[in-house]
């Protein structure tokens, strides 16, 4: 006998749903991602993981359920319970499930359609390998709690406990199974990005919170909210499964990429920013660059953090932009393979600011020509120091706002020699210039709560 809804309710956020052989609940957590649970009792366990309402039309007809936010339109069978989504923008398609239903020999199982260019993020979560694969479409895997990511723009996570058999397309491309062996009640959350960055952040809302980092996490091996991985080859895959700080071993997993005093303002703003939003700190290529199909599958090169890409092979593809090799200062123009022999090497993209401590104070590395900003936490502080760097006419501006009072150096790189520079809110500093590598430098002072501007007109402007 199919399920059929009988009645519905709705309470805040939830509209509890009665069926002829059960309950379910669509729970609305934003405008973008909704909760939906299955039963086969009276009453499902319900939840409501946020306070504030979130706007949702509701509307009814003989034959389906239909919700509708600013964002997304979800259908429901009255029938069978089979949910489709789609986009309210211009009415496409993002997803299609089939009904959730009973397994056999026990447990709960269901299947999500899969377009035919559709890529398959995740799984990789609670030190499951994926042989380093990115995109596990058309693989078997078997994990605790899955979290997956579509290239579709959308992301679903199942929250009843057990282990779930997982069936990306391997054996019939059209769908995604899985089936949960032990679960007596179905719990998804599905989430509409649409970029994965984005999908993260939904997902955070109904995770429990990271505890509050310390610089000294970065100081001693690997921290308490670390989640192992199987290896290095799994640093991306785990990242697309929501691990925000992966751990290997006894240390940080990316260590050995970025360590050391000089980099600790750097990964401690991210730490905050993995707590904060739920996004990880390792970035894949596929989740920073997701309009470029080449870095779609690539695991061996990855960004810390928005600024810093890591190279671990001798040659590596560089998605688009103007990079430059933090060792050697070389240029490098995107969406090409260049050689990085001796491994791991690090590019900073144009338009970024990279804050990293040397012994004459927090050194600001501005790659021109692209403005450019950097939001540095402070620890112990719920305020932000903020830095920003950007052409502005023919001057080049730079400004600091600091929370704290602290030697800067402006290390501006890839710029002819200056002519003069202005300062507001300071003292003129002495700039140095070294021809050969094309690089000024301006050390600053500032005090706490201080606003600092530069203008500098250069030889030749950006």
């Amino acid at each position: 006998m199919q399920a059929a809804v009988a009645s519905y309710a709705r309470r805040g956020n939830i509209t509890l749903l009665t069926l002829s052989d059960g309950a379910a609940e669509v729970g609305w957590i934003s405008e973008s991602s909704f909760r939906f649970t299955r039963c086969w009792q009276a009453a499902c366990l319900s939840r409501d993981p946020v306070q504030d309402e979130v706007e949702v039309k509701l509307t009814a007809t003989p034959t389906a359920i239909v919700w509708e936010t600013r964002y997304v339109r979800l259908h429901m069978d009255r029938a069978t319970l089979a949910l489709r989504a789609e986009l309210v923008s211009d009415g496409s398609p993002l997803f299609r499930q089939e009904p959730v239903a009973p397994a056999q020999p026990s447990g709960i199982e269901a299947a999500i359609h899969l377009e035919q260019a559709e890529r398959i993020f995740g799984f990789a979560a609670y030190g499951l390998s994926t042989e380093g694969k990115l995109d596990v479409r058309g693989e078997r895997l078997t994990t605790a709690t899955p979290l997956f990511l579509s290239s579709r723009g959308y992301g679903m996570f199942f929250g009843s406990p057990g282990s779930y058999d997982v069936d990306a397309g391997a054996a019939e491309r059209t769908r995604l199974r899985l089936r949960n062996g032990q679960a007596r009640q179905w719990e998804q959350f599905v989430y509409y990005g649409p970029t994965p960055k984005e999908i993260l952040e939904e997902h955070h809302i109904i995770t429990p919170p990271m505890p509050v980092p310390r610089i000294d996490d970065l100081r001693r091996g690997k921290p308490i909210y670390a989640r192992d991985i199987p290896s290095l080859a799994d640093l991306a895959a785990s990242s697309m499964s929501g691990v925000l700080v992966p751990g290997l071993k006894q240390v940080i997993a990316w260590s050995e990429f970025l360590s050391g005093p000089q980099w600790e303002p750097y990964l401690y703003t991210y730490l905050c920013e993995a707590r904060d939003r739920g996004i990880p700190v390792v970035r894949p290529l596929a989740m920073q660059f997701t309009s470029d199909d080449a870095a779609a599958s690539i695991t061996s090169s990855f960004m810390i953090g928005d600024e810093v890409l890591i190279a671990t092979r001798e040659r590596t593809y560089l998605p688009p932009g103007i990079w430059t090799d933090l060792a050697s200062g070389a240029v490098h123009r995107g969406r090409q393979t260049v050689d990085t022999p001796d491994g791991p090497r690090r590019f900073a993209r144009n338009g970024v600011i990279l804050p990293l401590q040397s012994a004459n104070g927090l050194e600001l590395h501005y790659f021109p020509r692209l403005g450019a900003e950097f939001f540095l936490s402070e620890e112990g502080l719920d305020d932000i120091s903020q830095v920003h760097a950007a052409p502005a006419g023919d001057q080049l501006r730079l400004e600091i706002e600091s929370k704290v009072e602290r030697a800067y150096v402006w290390v501006i790189h890839n710029v002819s020699a200056p002519r003069s520079v202005t300062a507001i809110g300071g003292e003129t500093p002495a700039m140095q210039y070294d021809p050969a590598s094309r690089q000024l430098r301006l050390p600053v002072k500032s005090g706490a709560n201080s606003d600092i501007i530069f203008n500098i007109v250069l030889e030749e402007p950006l």
